[in-house]
């Protein structure tokens, strides 16, 4: 969650920050009355704790007063902070700090107090809570030593004593499950067991719930195609398991800056406090060159049904345009992409990489739109021209579901990164998110998945926990089928 802290006291404003910062926020600080107010309309924090006592124009009451009457900022949950003042001390005071508009008055001395009444009005003030409290980011570069940064409920940073030795070339896609955990073995001997890499991880876990720890890998592109998803620690306090089930997880591409928000708790709330739409685009395409129909129209009409529904249940308003195979023709598609509005694009379909040009990538769309029963002319759009159509727009999540409904060994081959340029691409033009898979599978499967995703999605609000949360789910039914394995969630740095 982001905070502001409007405070003139430095030394209190540290103090703040120190434990806000521990418990997994974002804090901002004023240390006037005029600043705050001015930060509050930039940031749009999630809860302000405001100074009743403060230097120049403005002070709390002052504050609340110019908030309140500020649609931009006026849900914004404040707490009033003083010293002057008890809160059972002089109901006068008290009352007239909430007709201004604090929703709580507490003494600056009581930290337990504050952070009660900061987690009450940030409960009553939006449907979503974080689920992450700390983060573990790996950087990796072949030849050179493993880079760790822990942030949130714990800070500390190390690089390991040897040299990372993790040629991508050398590692194959395949998720069957014999091949899968040998695979994860070798990963995890490469990338975490040398000092102080693995203690260091493992100080972070018996600190933090595993759930709530995230993973977050931070390499080159050509590592996209590293399956660090079957990442397996054979000593974990399960008995050995994948680190993918154990924690969500998250690759970035390196030396890509992130140029607008994700989808998570923060702008989900923005979207519930400021009652704006939450504006998804939904396609799906059965055109492809080869033989075989995907069952694509039933993934996006279920889909937009859940989202709808799950959604309003939050009380988050929606604008879905869903667009079925027969009017998914690359014009339309093209007019709804094209320096579009949409936060969340999922798309069901064809696509294909090309490994020696993957800016030839592609997703599969009718040129016009097929006549009922038959075939039309199918047109593919390049990596290029999907990342030029998305490189200004709104869009800050896209799920690429290129599935086929029935595998053989030669879509195999072809799909087997067929994920990777085109995120890749999205990455570059500017979508802070792409998620998509590393290995085909069913249609079936892929509808089950996205469903569920969603479902998580709507429950928690971030993108990687929803995805940790769905795959957990899918293993437990059955860690045979690779759906659980396969997704790849890639983000900018």
């Amino acid at each position: 969650m982001k905070i502001l802290i409007i405070e003139d006291s430095r030394s209190y404003r540290r103090t703040l920050r120190a434990t806000l910062e521990h418990l997994g926020h974002d804090v901002f600080e004023a240390e006037n009355g005029e600043g705050g107010v001015i930060e509050a309309r930039l940031r749009r924090p999630d809860a302000i704790l405001l100074d009743l006592v403060l230097p120049g124009r403005l002070d709390g009451y002052g504050v609340c007063a110019e908030l309140r009457a500020d649609d931009l900022v006026a849900g914004i949950p404040i707490v009033i902070m003083t010293n002057t003042v008890p809160p059972g001390g002089d109901p006068g005071s008290r009352a007239a700090g909430l007709t201004k508009g604090a929703d709580y008055f507490v003494v600056k001395g009581d930290q337990d107090e504050l952070l009660a009444a900061l987690a009450t009005v940030l409960r009553k003030a939006v449907p979503f809570s974080p689920s992450v409290e700390c983060e573990v980011t790996l950087i990796l570069e072949d030849g050179e030593r493993v880079g760790m940064q822990v942030s949130g409920k714990l800070s500390l940073s190390t690089n390991s004593e040897d040299l990372l030795h993790l040629d991508a070339a050398e590692y194959a896609q395949n998720l069957n499950p014999p091949d899968r955990k040998v695979t994860g073995k070798d990963l995890y001997r490469r990338i975490f067991d040398c000092r102080p890499i693995n203690d260091r991880y493992k100080e972070a876990v018996g600190k933090v719930e595993s759930s709530r720890l995230s993973l977050r890998f931070s390499a080159r592109r050509e590592y996209l195609s590293v399956p660090l998803e079957c990442l397996f620690d054979e000593h974990s306090k399960q008995g050995g398991e994948y680190l993918s089930l154990l924690h969500p997880l998250v690759r970035t591409i390196r030396d890509v800056q992130r140029t607008r928000d994700l989808i998570d708790v923060s702008f989900l709330n923005e979207r519930y406090r400021r009652r704006h739409d939450l504006r998804i685009l939904l396609i799906a395409s059965d055109a492809s060159e080869m033989p075989g129909k995907l069952r694509v129209d039933t993934e996006i009409k279920g889909l937009k049904t859940v989202l709808e529904k799950g959604l309003s249940k939050r009380g988050i308003g929606t604008t879905i345009e869903a667009l079925g195979s027969q009017e998914a023709t690359y014009d339309r598609v093209m007019r709804e992409l094209d320096h579009c509005s949409y936060h969340i694009v999922h798309y069901a379909g064809h696509g294909a990489y090309f490994g020696n040009a993957p800016d030839k990538s592609y997703l599969s769309f009718w040129k016009e739109r097929p006549s009922r029963g038959k075939s039309g002319q199918v047109e593919r759009v390049e990596v290029s021209r999907l990342t030029e159509w998305l490189r200004d727009s709104e869009v800050r999540f896209v799920y690429l579901n290129c599935c086929y409904g029935t595998a053989t060994s030669a879509r195999d081959r072809l799909l087997r990164y067929d994920f990777l340029g085109i995120a890749d691409g999205l990455i570059h033009a500017g979508v802070p998110s792409v998620m998509g898979f590393s290995a085909p599978i069913s249609d079936n499967r892929g509808k089950a998945l996205a469903t569920l995703f969603y479902q998580k999605l709507i429950e928690c609000g971030q993108i990687d926990v929803a995805l940790h949360r769905a795959r957990r789910e899918l293993a437990a039914q059955d860690r045979n089928d690779p759906t659980w394995v396969a997704p790849i969630l890639t983000q900018q740095g």
